[in-house]
């Protein structure tokens, strides 16, 4: 209720609150209660894919040795969100990143502070063929003329990683990886080379690029001078794997073909995007059997219409 303080009446009264706002008396509707709409459950569930999706991601980049920006967990969850949100092939509540629009990662950069195309002036690329291969390629470097604002080093590597994921499989496993150096005069030659794909239909297939500064420790061998500050890596590729063939239903996960254990399939763990799914079915579920059961209620009349 409203009360009087002061000659000023303060307070709620039926369906409106007066109060003071920058020393004048105002009186104004009263907020009223706020309730989550079956569309603002289905966002907020859509961002947990998102995010439990980037946490098995950022486990794949670690191969890069990169340093991470410290706001570089959320924005990639953003763009991980923008892929979900813009699929062609399903709607909200029944979507996760493999109906996603994947061309939105590329040109992410894992390091804000330190952008791929600002330190090396040569753009690598990545392109997936319809032979069911991925081709890198790389135009010349020179160290001097496309290389700048690097900390002191002995030498330079840049680095090439791709991997595949398949959540609704539960499966990942990484494709190659590979690091060419610069050679006499500090030139890097141009470079191609081609990653051959054995994955089921549906399976997410990404390509990284960074750079790498490597110190000379003397008998001590060498380290990585990569800091948060100079740790530039981009995703150059990011694709859904689809040739017809492969049936992720029937694909055989099996390691036995796999010589080199660390390109092998393994089991990806702690991801929560099937629970939060089959959350969101229930919620449209249950709003669907909701609306099917309520009753429309007829118009009253108005019994004194305007004249025509």
């Amino acid at each position: 209720m409203g009360t009087f303080k002061k000659n000023k009446l303060k307070g709620k009264i039926g369906k409106v609150v007066s109060r003071e706002f920058l020393g004048i008396e105002v009186v104004q509707a009263a907020p009223g209660s706020y309730e989550n709409t079956v569309s603002s459950h289905i966002s907020a569930l859509e961002k947990g894919i998102a995010s439990t999706s980037g946490k098995i991601i950022r486990e794949l980049f670690l191969p890069l040795n990169c340093k991470f920006d410290t706001r570089m967990y959320t924005r990639f969850a953003g763009s991980l969100r923008k892929c979900i949100h813009e699929s062609k092939s399903a709607t909200a509540g029944r979507r996760d990143l493999h109906d996603g629009d994947l061309s939105n990662l590329i040109g992410f950069q894992l390091n804000e502070f330190s952008i791929l195309s600002e330190v090396m002036s040569v753009r690598p690329k990545a392109e997936l063929l319809p032979d069911s291969r991925i081709r890198v390629n790389i135009d010349n470097v020179l160290r001097e003329k496309n290389i700048k604002n690097v900390p002191p080093y002995t030498d330079l590597i840049i680095r090439f990683l791709c991997f595949a994921v398949n959540f609704r499989h539960e499966r990942m496993r990484f494709l190659n990886c590979k690091d060419f150096t610069f050679g006499s005069g500090g030139i890097l030659e141009a470079q191609e080379f081609f990653i051959n794909i054995d994955v089921p239909d549906g399976t997410l297939l990404f390509v990284t690029c960074s750079l790498h500064v490597i110190k000379n420790l003397g008998i001590t061998g060498y380290e990585t001078a990569n800091t948060k500050n100079f740790s530039p890596a981009e995703i150059i590729g990011a694709w859904n794997y689809a040739d017809g063939k492969s049936d992720h239903r029937d694909f055989n996960f099996s390691n036995a073909d796999i010589d080199n254990e660390h390109y092998r399939w393994e089991e990806i763990l702690g991801y929560e995007g099937k629970r939060l799914l089959e959350k969101a079915a229930e919620i449209l579920e249950k709003s669907g059997q909701e609306s099917n059961t309520k009753e429309k209620k007829p118009k009253e009349k108005n019994p004194f219409p305007f004249p025509q």
